[in-house]
């Protein structure tokens, strides 16, 4: 979905701040990792959802809720 939401995006974005935009590219030559980092967003985003779709194809969605409510209190707790 995110790659799709970029290219919705960015019509409106190139419209309402194009001269922002225009200056980014032209003080940056090469647009290239913005590019790539934007697109590994999208594949990470899709991987997912697709693991989560998965998860919850395989199993319940109770299920699917515990072991969601199981890593956030984990994450909770490494972090201090």
């Amino acid at each position: 979905m995110v790659p799709f939401a970029t290219m919705i995006l960015g019509v409106p974005a190139l419209l309402l701040e194009g001269n922002g935009i225009m200056d980014w590219f032209h003080t940056h030559p090469s647009p290239s990792a913005a590019l790539i980092i934007n697109f590994s967003s999208g594949v990470l985003a899709f991987c997912l959802k697709f693991s989560i779709f998965y998860v919850i194809h395989s199993t319940t969605a109770d299920t699917s809720n515990v072991v969601r409510n199981l890593r956030l209190l984990l994450q909770c707790w490494f972090r201090g």
